[in-house]
């Protein structure tokens, strides 16, 4: 979850499941606390014992603008380990949140959608064959003419 300055407006930070789970954690650990305790281990005991979304938060928030890639972000998810994204604008303003399954959904298209992709690369790109007269998509975003259909025998000859 974001957390925003005063103003509501910035992003400052994130609590995190990780966050929160250390509220629940750190207290069965008080018990074994250890003769010298690590740098990161005392951090996890202040977060633990926090009362403000600001003494629990993760910052500065690992962020992502809107116009970056889909890979950029994905990319930064994996690389900061966290499972969402606060989109910013250039000022630091939030304007939305991007997770895994958003990054995940990029992938999602009918089998007659790859499979039409995946052919009119081979054709246009690969072979350098004229493009076909023109597709329309139905409103679920699938191709109009099936791969079996006339229209794609006449665009791929070998297909007939």
């Amino acid at each position: 979850m974001p957390v925003l300055d005063d103003a509501g407006r910035i992003v400052v930070g994130v609590v995190s499941e990780s966050d929160l789970a250390l509220k629940e954690v750190a207290p069965l650990r008080e018990a074994h606390t250890p003769a010298f305790e690590t740098a990161q281990h005392h951090g996890e005991r202040a977060k633990a014992a926090s009362l403000t979304a600001a003494e629990l938060m993760t910052a500065p928030a690992v962020t992502v603008g809107p116009e970056e890639l889909v890979t950029a972000a994905a990319r930064r998810m994996y690389d900061r380990r966290v499972k969402r994204l606060p989109v910013v604008d250039h000022s630091g303003a939030l304007v939305g949140i991007i997770t895994r399954a958003d990054l995940l959904k990029v992938f999602l298209r009918s089998d007659d959608e790859l499979r039409f992709d995946v052919l009119d690369h081979v054709s246009g790109d690969l072979l350098r064959l004229p493009p076909a007269p023109s597709r329309s998509r139905s409103a679920t975003g699938s191709s109009a003419s099936p791969v079996g259909s006339p229209a794609v025998a006449r665009r791929w000859p070998w297909r007939s």
